[in-house]
């Protein structure tokens, strides 16, 4: 560590030879020093830190020194990675150590991210960081709240914990968890931690339009696609629906939410459900695509409907159900099968086409 001060005159003896020196001075005082700053390298020479501050006081008996008003350089390989301020601030064991505290702002400047809380841990030789407390953060349209983030600058990796939220301004997506893994270099987020996903309008305050929830996450920052898996659930709304899968894939861009396993949509007013093998669901028109063994019930008219492939206007409940297609109701017994059914299953206005000869099964009670 290097101390350079206008005190000094402009020469920069290290403080470890400071500390040494004024060991062997009876009795030992307190070193105080004016507009200092302090600096480490390592072992080949290139640069740790660098800090500036307007007083430190270096305590000999228990090798610390104490900054006012710190104003510094992180550095990663001798190229300047974050700079950092705060009120104040302490470092220990000549370097190994530093704490900041009170008002402390990091930037991170290869990324221009900018991280706020209220004190910042540091270990130069590690080369990680942890930020703490009312920790708020901005990186490119992502806002950033949560209670601790750690660093990892061997592997350019962000752990968050704590009561986190994130919210994606441009495509108007909240995110709710206690613990994400920012993975810097590849733009991702992930999380094993139940998570909370809301999709709201611009207003004062926003209004939330559909939420999701799953026991992990995946999220792509650069196409905003998160994927919630296992146990994915999606809420809309208006209709009053329901979207279940073990992976959902909400893509914030396209306002879609992609099923690539099995799913189910079940109206939560009259409880009619639809299952297929995939589906796809455009937000903004409220139409579900299915695909794949698709499979229908209608509790309030006992009747099933399946398909190869059915198209589900949610806001309409309207259906338009293709290949191998069977209609049923139990009461009073009706069966119909062909190619095609158009219609609304809840009214009972089930049209079925084909190219061969509809076959229907009617029976009076």
């Amino acid at each position: 560590m290097l101390v350079g001060s206008s005190a000094l005159q402009g020469c920069a003896p290290r403080l470890q030879g400071i500390r040494e020196e004024l060991e062997a001075v009876e009795p030992l005082e307190d070193l105080a020093f004016d507009d200092i700053t302090l600096q480490q390298a390592d072992d080949d020479g290139k640069p740790l830190w660098s800090l500036t501050a307007d007083r430190a006081t270096y305590q000999q008996d228990a090798s610390i020194a104490q900054v006012e008003q710190p104003d510094g350089v992180i550095f990663q390989q001798g190229v300047t990675t974050y700079t950092v301020r705060a009120e104040t601030g302490q470092i220990y064991d000549d370097g190994k150590r530093i704490v900041l505290s009170s008002n402390v702002v990091v930037s991170h400047v290869p990324k221009n991210a900018l991280l706020q809380g209220d004190e910042l841990e540091w270990f130069p030789e590690e080369d990680r960081l942890i930020l703490r407390r009312n920790l708020a953060g901005t990186y490119k349209d992502l806002t950033l709240k949560a209670e601790e983030l750690q660093f990892n600058g061997q592997t350019n990796q962000v752990t968050l914990a704590g009561s986190i939220e994130a919210v994606m301004t441009d495509s108007q997506v909240r995110l709710q968890t206690d613990g994400l893994l920012w993975f810097i270099d590849e733009a991702r987020i992930t999380s094993d931690r139940p998570v909370l996903l809301e999709h709201f309008e611009a207003a004062n305050p926003p209004q939330v339009i559909d939420r999701a929830t799953g026991d992990g996450l995946a999220v792509d920052l650069a196409s905003q696609r998160s994927t919630l898996q296992p146990n994915a659930l999606v809420n809309l709304g208006q209709p009053a629906f329901d979207i279940r899968s073990d992976s959902l894939t909400w893509d914030a861009k396209a306002n879609v939410v992609e099923a690539n396993k099995p799913v189910t949509i079940v109206n939560r007013i009259d409880q009619t459900t639809m299952a297929a093998q995939q589906g796809v669901m455009d937000l903004v028109q409220r139409v579900v695509t299915l695909t794949g063994q698709v499979q229908g019930q209608s509790p309030p008219q006992q009747a099933t409907l399946t398909a190869d492939r059915l198209i589900w206007n949610l806001t309409q409940n309207q259906v338009d159900a293709t290949g191998n297609v069977f209609y049923g109701r139990s009461s009073p017994v009706l069966q119909m099968s062909g190619s095609r059914a158009i219609g609304n299953l809840n009214e009972e206005t089930l049209k079925v086409t084909g190219d061969q000869p509809v076959k229907t099964v009617y029976m009076l009670e």
